[in-house]
């Protein structure tokens, strides 16, 4: 019984008349992929392309895993790769340290992040992303400590063949100065606030007879 193919190839016309094949396959959950050019002008050799693909694992050239399903094992003492290599390049990491990533990884970075594919998470988003923390009063040092995670995991994603590179590396942390500049103007206006309704409250009191 002949085996079912698990890609198929269509040719395309392009510049001068030329025909090219190109190949449409499935990724891993199940869809269709864009059509890739094989380069080449024949069936035949469109085939040998594509077939040589197989045997290198890049018939798919990024899969689609899911910041979720990447992550399971992340800062898990005995499961973490990342521990493993650093651990194993001398670097140290203590289990103090793993646990609290972990925490940070559960609490902040899956509920964003969890169900998005790898490979469509932008600068743009995580620069939002880090933005939006600011916002809600979480310390900037902790928002910085957030970043550093998923800049971690996004690095070790691309040297795993996931990315094309990390969209993490290149957004900016917060500056722990000037939030602290924002945060005294607020509490000199809650003081000054404070005296003022005090003063109030003295000018108020009815006067000794």
């Amino acid at each position: 019984m002949r085996q079912r193919q698990n890609y198929s190839l269509y040719p395309r016309r392009i510049s001068h008349g030329q025909v090219v094949y190109y190949y449409r396959t499935y990724d891993e959950f199940g869809a269709r992929t864009t059509g890739r050019s094989t380069g080449k002008t024949t069936k035949t050799a469109a085939h040998a392309y594509v077939q040589d693909l197989i045997r290198k694992d890049e018939l798919v050239p990024l899969k689609r895993h899911t910041f979720e399903s990447y992550v399971q094992g992340w800062w898990i003492w005995d499961h973490c790769p990342y521990i493993r290599s650093k651990l194993a390049r001398g670097g140290k990491i203590s289990r103090l340290y793993a646990d609290i990533q972990r925490q940070r990884l559960g609490k902040y970075l899956l509920p964003k992040f969890g169900r998005k594919a790898l490979a469509t998470i932008t600068a743009r988003e995580i620069d939002r992303w880090v933005l939006s923390l600011a916002e809600t009063g979480l310390a900037s040092s902790t928002v910085n400590h957030l970043l550093a995670n998923l800049r971690v995991i996004l690095g070790q994603a691309t040297r795993d063949g996931l990315l094309r590179s990390n969209p993490a590396q290149g957004v900016a942390g917060l500056s722990r100065t000037d939030y602290l500049a924002v945060a005294v103007v607020d509490l000199l206006d809650v003081l000054l606030l404070t005296v003022e309704d005090a003063a109030e409250g003295l000018d108020a009191r009815p006067s000794a007879a």
